[in-house]
C-alpha cells in the first residue's frame, strides 16, 4: 500500500483503500459462506461505483501508467489485508485464544 502512494495521492490512495471492509465481506461470503442480504450487495456495488467516481484521474499531473500502478499496489494491499482477516476469523473459529490473533495479523502483513 506504501508504495502505491509514490504513484498516487494519499487521499485517492485512502480512499481506495476503503473497499477493504467490502473485500473481506465478499471473501467472507465466498470463504466462510456467510449469507449476504440484497440490500448489503446493492449497497456495496454503490460504494464501489462511488470510490471509481471519486478516484478519476481530473486534473492530475501523474500519467496513467503511475496511476493504474498505483491503484494496483492500493488495491492489492487493500485485497491481501481483506484476505488475511477473513483466514483469521476461519482459523479463530476452531477456538484460538484472543492474544493469538494478532500475532496472525502481524505476519499476514508482512
Amino acid at each position: 500500500m506504501f508504495k502505491g502512494m509514490s504513484y498516487i495521492s494519499v487521499g485517492k490512495s485512502t480512499l481506495i483503500y476503503s473497499t477493504n471492509p467490502m473485500i473481506a465481506m465478499i471473501l467472507a461470503a465466498i470463504i466462510l459462506s456467510e449469507q449476504i442480504s440484497k440490500p448489503v450487495v446493492f449497497s456495496t456495488f454503490g460504494a464501489f461505483v462511488g470510490i471509481y467516481f471519486l478516484a478519476q484521474n481530473k486534473g492530475n499531473t501523474n500519467s496513467d501508467n503511475n496511476l493504474l500502478l498505483g491503484i494496483t499496489f492500493i488495491m492489492s494491499g487493500s485485497f491481501f489485508q481483506a484476505m488475511a482477516l477473513v483466514l483469521i476469523r476461519l482459523v479463530s473459529m476452531n477456538s484460538l485464544h484472543f492474544t493469538v490473533r494478532p500475532f496472525y495479523v502481524g505476519i499476514t502483513c508482512l
